[in-house]
């Protein structure tokens, strides 16, 4: 399905992008006529650590040349804004494989959504600051009605897959909310990797606020220079494909031979969604 080329992006999920110490943030007192408003409140958290998201991507999709090494603190924040700016575009049409409709999607682990950077990729890490707001409709909340008339659907995943008066309705909504960034349940591989919980509830984030284009990136693609600031990073993330149950091979096989970082367990219950045990990391019923 053709659609504007400034919202050329993969969705991957990647994110199909969990946490440690979330809280149920306080709905604020809510002058809203918006059904959906007063429904997603409780739903509302904060995040409380760095969290490490993973965005693939084909190299030409993210704007970036097609070959050759590129520079890991290259500004993307244009990219971010594009991903936000798709989702809340209410005129364009919902493509029904999407899981929350047009976006930018940001997948918990560097593995999940391997498989929309396809041959030629690229992989844009996110890092989520504390004090993002986020709806956690992981657990079957976004299965959950609300009647918003206007002959608009029930189930509050469906008003993310609608285009038109609905879709501004969600959008109306989480303005109001100030939501940054919605984390749903996901799955596209189910990566397994020692030390991540092997219960974790796997999950993406989708975003929905401009702010975050300032938030700090990493580029990578298969090539680096010899010069990398980058290369932690990347030891960090093979090690994690040389651990899992994966059909991929690493990024880069040229670093295999290299000592995985000696807080690696440390970084993954820390910086990987999912992957600790702690409150965030785990879907709270409301």
């Amino acid at each position: 399905m053709w659609w504007p080329s400034k919202y050329l992006l993969s969705f991957s999920l990647l994110l199909n992008a969990h946490l440690g110490f979330a809280s149920v943030a306080p709905p604020a007192p809510l002058a809203s006529q918006n059904p959906l408003t007063a429904h997603l409140a409780p739903y509302l958290k904060t995040i409380k650590r760095d969290l490490w998201t993973y965005h693939f991507s084909p190299r030409t999709t993210l704007g970036i040349p097609s070959k050759g090494p590129v520079d890991s603190k290259t500004d993307m924040s244009h990219f971010i804004e594009l991903g936000v700016d798709a989702f809340e575009d209410t005129s364009l049409p919902q493509d029904p494989a999407l899981a929350m409709g047009r976006g930018l999607y940001l997948a918990n682990d560097p593995l999940e959504s391997r498989k929309f950077g396809k041959t030629n990729w690229a992989l844009l890490e996110i890092t989520l600051k504390p004090g993002t707001r986020y709806l956690d409709l992981r657990n079957g909340a976004d299965y959950s009605e609300v009647d918003a008339g206007r002959g608009c659907p029930k189930l509050v995943f469906e008003f993310f897959k609608s285009s038109g008066p609905c879709r501004k309705l969600l959008i109306d909504a989480l303005k109001e909310l100030r939501v940054d960034a919605i984390a749903y349940e996901w799955w596209q591989f189910r990566a397994q990797f020692a030390p991540c919980n092997p219960h974790r509830m796997y999950s993406a984030f989708l975003l929905t606020n401009r702010k975050l284009k300032s938030t700090p990136t990493r580029l990578f693609v298969s090539e680096f220079p010899d010069h990398d600031s980058a290369l932690e990073d990347r030891i960090f993330i093979n090690s994690i494909y040389a651990r899992a149950h994966s059909p991929w091979d690493p990024l880069w096989p040229e670093l295999l031979g290299k000592k995985e970082p000696l807080d690696f367990s440390n970084t993954v219950h820390a910086k990987l969604f999912g992957c600790g045990e702690t409150k965030e990391d785990l879907a709270s019923e409301i």
